[in-house]
């Protein structure tokens, strides 16, 4: 019997494979184009011919593979630069250039520079489009700048530093992924800035969250309090600091600070609480799924629109569109139809870090969660939810494992215990989190209920720091390529065959894809100890 799953499944992982196609393979868009329009004709064909036979026709579905690949492909090739002719990649950029610019995101500042990305909008009095990194020297007359601030200047764009060692962070490689390929470097005194009279909705959401911020200043708050709490509830990281941030990811709870799919679902469980009087009343449970909708939208746009919080947003909005229509949902159907829309408006997403951490962990807490929760089948209540609770942590750390070493090289040995210490408590941050900027908004908050939550706040980020200091337990500088990365996955794929359709095919190729892995493992190692002895051994000769 066919599952209800199988069609969005099989449409998502076809548009998934030809959207990650479109980033590595070169062709002529005219021949795909042609190609296209042969699928689709035989894809007609065999959908009246496959209808008769209730869609069990093995062409039928390799065609219909086929041509969601192709458009898959199609749609990452028309969401590239290349394909648009007014880029800014298409100029002569050898020389200075009169830009016209808007600040879009005000990034995180170092110590020597204030950093923003910004659209262009004209080059050299031609309409032009294309993102930058602008970076602005600081100094005694540092100004910053704020979203849809618009800024007029003469600058050179360059070329986004890259790293030279193989296993540092490639900053330009992280920024080529949101499609911002130049930098312009300048001064403050250099810039004829202009402010926008028109108010975007990005240049709201910005002012909203700046009078958030004065308001928890006036409140009594501490710098250290705002920082986290700005993290915590609104996904703003800019003012957290470095130390801050290094503490959280060596504990593995670095995720509470992206708002995500968590933070939406502490929203979301507060809301069906507050909304449960709704049901009782005539199409109650429609008002109801129309609010939480509404509500997350707001919370998403209040957030900044980050992408994080649009793809738990758009998860759990057609979670409530299948309420609404009343229509049997499964979570496996909603995750594979929010991350389509989120692939089709921008294929670039898929590069993201945040965008495969995320899918990565949901998907894997479907598949593995239960499972690992029937190793234990303990009969009290209390400890069901401990082991369903570390059953989660489980599950979603299976799924992150092989991105998280392959992207950061390292893996915090005490993930479970800081999980188990401080995700349980995060619904009540959160909750109460919302509830003291909102109160902020209106008037004054006592000093003691400042004092209480600071004081929650900072209980907090003891018990990360000292989680963190675990240093035997955190293993860094872990080699893992793209090649083992693929096969990591392989791996939990038919890990979760051989938990769900208990075949003995899949034990053997599980056996199989093991010894592939040390295969390639052993291949590589070798590879790279020789390229190590062969630099150490030109740089003594350099020296004798």
């Amino acid at each position: 019997m066919r599952k209800p799953f199988s069609i969005p499944v099989f449409i998502t992982f076809a548009f998934v494979i030809g959207v990650l196609s479109g980033f590595f393979i070169s062709v002529n868009l005219q021949l795909i184009y042609g190609f296209l329009g042969i699928v689709f004709c035989l894809f007609i064909f065999y959908y009246f011919k496959a209808k008769k036979k209730y869609f069990q026709d093995k062409t039928f579905g390799i065609l219909a593979f086929l041509m969601l690949f192709l458009l898959g492909f199609i749609n990452t090739k028309w969401h590239q630069p290349q394909q648009n002719l007014q880029h800014y990649i298409h100029q002569d950029l050898k020389e200075k250039v009169n830009l016209e610019i808007v600040i879009k995101e005000v990034l995180k500042p170092n110590v020597f520079q204030e950093n923003y990305i910004a659209e262009i909008q004209t080059l050299n009095q031609q309409k032009t489009q294309g993102k930058i990194l602008l970076s602005i020297q600081k100094d005694s007359l540092s100004k910053t700048f704020k979203v849809e601030d618009h800024l007029v200047l003469y600058a050179e764009l360059k070329d986004i530093y890259q790293s030279l060692n193989p296993y540092q962070f490639d900053y330009a490689d992280f920024m080529a992924k949101k499609q911002v390929l130049k930098q312009a470097q300048i001064q403050v005194d250099e810039i004829i800035f202009f402010s926008s009279e028109a108010e975007s909705f990005s240049k709201k959401a910005e002012k909203i969250r700046n009078r958030n911020h004065d308001n928890l200043v006036n409140a009594g708050f501490s710098n250290t309090q705002i920082s986290l709490m700005e993290a915590l509830i609104l996904g703003q990281r800019k003012q957290l600091s470095k130390e801050t941030y290094t503490q959280f990811s060596q504990a593995g709870v670095v995720h509470v600070l992206a708002v995500s799919g968590l933070h939406v679902g502490v929203l979301l469980y507060f809301l069906l609480l507050l909304f449960k009087p709704l049901i009782y009343l005539p199409y109650g449970k429609i008002i109801r799924s129309l609010l939480l909708i509404l509500i997350l939208w707001i919370y998403a746009y209040l957030v900044g629109m980050t992408p994080s919080i649009l793809r738990a947003v758009t998860m759990f909005s057609f979670l409530s569109l299948g309420l609404f229509f009343k229509r049997k949902v499964f979570s496996l159907n909603m995750l594979c139809l929010s991350a389509l829309v989120l692939l089709i408006i921008n294929p670039n997403n898929i590069l993201e870090i945040g965008f495969q951490l995320s899918y990565s962990a949901v998907l894997s807490i479907l598949l593995f969660y239960r499972k690992i929760q029937e190793i234990f089948p303990f009969k009290s209540k209390f400890l069901q939810k401990i082991i369903g609770f570390i059953s989660v942590t489980l599950a979603a750390q299976l799924g992150v494992l092989p991105l998280s070493l392959f992207y950061f090289h390292q893996f915090p040995g005490l993930f479970l215990v800081s999980n188990l210490l401080i995700v349980p408590f995060l619904g009540i941050i959160l909750g109460v989190g919302v509830f003291v900027i909102i109160w902020s908004s209106f008037s004054k908050i006592p000093i003691q209920i400042v004092e209480i939550y600071g004081g929650i706040l900072e209980v907090l980020q003891k018990v990360v720091s000292w989680v963190a200091e675990k240093d035997n337990f955190l293993f860094q500088h872990i080699y893992f390529s793209s090649n083992m990365l693929i096969l990591s996955f392989l791996m939990i794929g038919i890990i979760a065959a051989i938990l769900h359709l208990k075949s003995k095919l899949y034990i053997f190729l599980l056996g199989v894809n093991i010894i592939i892995f040390q295969l390639v493992y052993l291949y590589e190692f070798h590879q790279i100890s020789s390229l190590n002895s062969f630099y150490i051994f030109i740089k003594i000769e350099i020296v004798f």
